[in-house]
């Protein structure tokens, strides 16, 4: 290339650099001439400059958004206005910004896979929006017209999905099962042919009620709506491209993968397959309740990939049908063995407290047992979370009051989808932590043992290190944030000045214990942002001439603080482990916090670091059911250690100087260890108190209604009642104490805390069920027959409480 060449080329880059002021049509307003024209590109910058001072004047936008002309007009008299505008800061392999990274595998159970799928790249990769990946293909005429329906059917998918009911049907496990329930039934030979013709029509039928049938077609099609509903009634779905590629990067080493997202709505069904069509991904196959297998809606949800079981395996007597378990099990076996995907909700069904459920281990068992069967040599177990700004459901406060779910209809759902599009829901967020291996977990529980006790054992460990994973990758959203300080912080309500303030703080405080946000703005337009969708169930005093000094308060009916409780449990347990230990202060020191401490009399108290973890482990133990407090490869000692460590930082504990060293001795072997019990003093400075008695109020809802259960036991000793009638005086008893303002929690009050606190006097042993039907309780003897230890459990809770 000769330097005539290279001049012109250089003078063509020169002019494609180069902004324009003012680029008309071609053969739109021509007529003009060009003085004019001229003169009309002069007057733009400085008018510009004029209005909005120094600074690159915005171009137009390459494609206009369709979402713009369909804005709804603002309130003018809302209080709150909507100022909150996400724009996530990208960050380039090249930038120097480090962006933290949440999900890794465990270093201890899974080192292999931690190195595996990640590398620094991942680390810095930027979050995009998968609603406007359709815009970065590209642009045509078609694309610019029909941008989703040209995206959506260009996606290279792989579609095809075996079919593998005639292999469940065949199979050894689902043959001799049937022969099984012939050979208790049948008498006769020929009676036992009818039986064994009657079980096979009944298998087939089993099968084509659960079996799911994934049309690309449907995928497609839904993938344009999709597009269409949430772009409407969302402001995005925010995704880590690090976290997608490390699942892409999965998916290519063919081996099946196995989706355990946490569940907080219905729309987490739809969220993880969309998000993995736009990624070209395989959809899952998706474990569905066998409530939503109704007409209409079923059908649709089965070409999308649900598979439908029933909500309980057991009857109420606790029997097991024993056919169709092993058409389920077969069934799970036979789609991993073809390399398919599965999804499965771990938790069971929708967590309507915000918090994360104990886990339902039977579909993750049928998948240990492919593996320890050598059907599959290995499975990649992916934990997945979403992050709503406000979740698409109404009605979880009903609920949680104990009146009755109303049941899923293919009408239900037309309005859902008519209540997406006209309402606002803030922003989405998909979390996916890094991918391990099944086989590598199980190696390092010792669990390929064909011992059925080990093997349950290392399933439920599998489950709550999922759950915890799940939980502590996912990110906290703006709305979380804001209802967990109107709870926990200013409950009787806060100037809009304090509460940024206290955003800002508790901001500082959830990043220093490494969670990530959903939301990259400053803390005055989030809270705006929250507070508007948060609107319905704050009262805001717009009195006040300055914006800054408008109160913000919670509207404290019940239904509405269990609302508000189900965002602010999201971020419980970023705290879980100081509002442990500082709940076991409070069982130590309740009397001299509450006296001495408040009224200034003592300046110091001291307590015993033995006796303050050997309590935490108490508070642990009750609420074993209701948290999960760490992984289940850590002991609760070290993490209590841990938080321990985070109090004595903060200040609201210190060390002393004096040490008393215990000989400890064991029955199993002549070795003899001395361990040093350290003795930690707690001051009555106000700041301190305030922190320590934050921490308290964390867990003092979960406390009271575990306290007035433990009170409420002495019903069940004259007569069995059924856990539904207990559960509802339990109700009557803490709303009447509600109105006696003898309780502040209207949260205690919540169905949740209390069926855990029933399921956890009953793994205690404290109620039994009843021989004649499992539905009913009565109280144990050991506790009917011994009053003294009945009110001796009932203060072993009550040290808990603050006085």
């Amino acid at each position: 290339m000769d330097e005539s060449q290279l001049s012109r080329l250089s003078d063509v880059y020169s002019r494609w650099n180069k902004p324009l002021l003012h680029s008309p049509r071609k053969g739109y307003g021509q007529s003009t001439s060009d003085n004019q024209t001229s003169s009309r590109k002069a007057q733009v910058p400085h008018a510009w400059q004029r209005r909005f001072g120094e600074g690159k004047m915005p171009q137009r936008p390459k494609f206009r958004s369709r979402r713009r002309g369909r804005e709804k007009k603002r309130d003018v008299g809302a209080p709150l206005p909507i100022t909150f505008t996400i724009t996530l800061p990208l960050v380039t392999p090249q930038s120097t910004v480090q962006r933290l990274f949440p999900g890794r595998c465990c270093e201890t159970c899974t080192p292999i896979s931690r190195s595996q799928l990640y590398d620094k790249h991942i680390q810095v990769a930027p979050i995009h929006d998968v609603l406007q990946l359709a815009n970065t293909m590209r642009p045509s005429v078609i694309q610019r017209l029909f941008p989703h329906m040209t995206f959506c059917m260009s996606r290279e998918v792989p579609w095809h999905h075996a079919a593998v009911q005639q292999e469940v049907l065949n199979s050894q496990r689902v043959q001799t099962t049937m022969q099984q329930v012939v050979e208790t039934e049948g008498t006769s030979v020929d009676e036992k042919k009818d039986k064994l013709q009657q079980q096979r029509q009944r298998a087939a039928n089993l099968l084509e009620t659960m079996a799911s049938y994934i049309s690309g077609l449907v995928v497609r099609i839904t993938g344009i709506v999709l597009f269409k509903v949430f772009g409407t009634a969302t402001g995005g779905i925010r995704v880590h491209q690090g976290q997608m590629e490390m699942v892409q990067r999965a998916a290519t080493q063919r081996i099946p993968i196995l989706y355990l997202p946490l569940h907080k709505s219905h729309l987490d069904y739809h969220m993880l397959t969309f998000t993995a069509f736009c990624h070209n991904l395989k959809a899952p196959h998706v474990a569905a309740g066998d409530n939503l297998n109704t007409r209409g809606l079923g059908m649709l949800l089965r070409r999308l990939g649900a598979f439908f079981i029933r909500r309980k395996l057991e009857d109420c007597n606790g029997h097991r049908d024993q056919l169709y378990d092993a058409i389920l099990h077969e069934y799970i076996a036979s789609l991993l063995k073809q390399g398919e995907h599965i999804e499965v909700f771990l938790e069971g069904s929708r967590s309507r407290s915000g918090k994360v459920l104990e886990p339902k281990c039977g579909l993750l068992s049928m998948v240990v047992d492919a593996v320890v069967d050598d059907i599959i040599p290995d499975v990649y177990i992916v934990p997945v979370s979403f992050g709503y700004d406000k979740i698409a459901e109404e009605g979880f406060g009903d609920e949680l009051l104990g009146r009755r779910k109303k049941r899923e209809s293919f009408l239900g759902a037309i309005r859902s989808v008519w209540r997406l599009l006209s309402g606002d829901y803030g922003f989405i967020q998909v979390n996916m932590a890094q991918p391990f291996s099944l086989q590598e977990f199980m190696e390092s529980h010792h669990g390929c043992e064909s011992d059925m006790a080990v093997r349950r054992n290392l399933v439920n460990k599998l489950g709550r290190h999922v759950l915890y994973s799940a939980d502590q990758s996912s990110c906290v959203m703006a709305t979380a944030m804001v209802a967990f300080l109107l709870l926990n912080k200013y409950r009787d309500g806060v100037a809009y000045e304090k509460l940024v303030a206290g955003f800002c703080r508790l901001q500082h405080e959830i990043s220093s214990r490494q969670r990530t946000f959903g939301f990259a703005v400053n803390a005055s337009s989030a809270v705006d942002h929250a507070c508007q969708l948060l609107k319905p169930y704050l009262m805001l005093d717009t009195s006040a001439s300055d914006e800054n000094e408008r109160i913000v308060k919670t509207n404290m009916t019940i239904p509405t603080v269990f609302e508000l409780a189900f965002y602010s449990n999201q971020v419980l347990s970023a705290f879980l482990i100081e509002a442990t230990i500082a709940t076991a202060v409070y069982g130590l020191c309740g009397v001299w916090l509450t006296t001495e401490a408040a009224c200034g009399i003592s300046a110091s108290t001291m307590v015993s670091q033995d006796e303050l973890l050997m309590k935490a482990e108490e508070l642990c133990c009750l609420f074993d059911h209701e948290f999960i407090f760490a992984l289940p490869c850590v002991t609760i000692r070290s993490a209590l250690y841990e938080g321990l460590g985070a109090l004595v930082a903060g200040g609201m504990l210190s060390y002393t100087e004096s040490q008393v060293t215990r000989r400890m001795e064991y029955w199993d072997d002549d070795d003899v260890e001395y361990s040093t019990d350290r003795t930690m003093k707690l001051h009555s400075l106000t700041d301190q108190l305030q922190k320590l008695s934050f921490f308290h109020s964390l867990l003092a809802p979960f406390v009271e209604s575990y306290w007035i259960t433990a009170r409420c036991l002495s019903t069940l000793r004259t007569q069995p009642m059924t856990q539904m009638a207990f559960l509802s005086d339990i109700q009557d008893a803490l709303k009447q104490r509600l109105e006696d303002n003898l309780c502040c929690y209207a949260e205690s009050c919540s169905l949740a805390p209390l069926s855990n606190a029933v399921k956890h006097f009953i793994h205690e042993g404290v109620i039994e069920r009843s021989e004649v039907s499992a539905d009913y309780l009565l109280l144990s003897e050991a506790y009917a027959s011994d009053s003294k230890k009945l009110n001796g459990l009932v203060d072993s809770i009550a040290q808990f409480r603050r006085l």
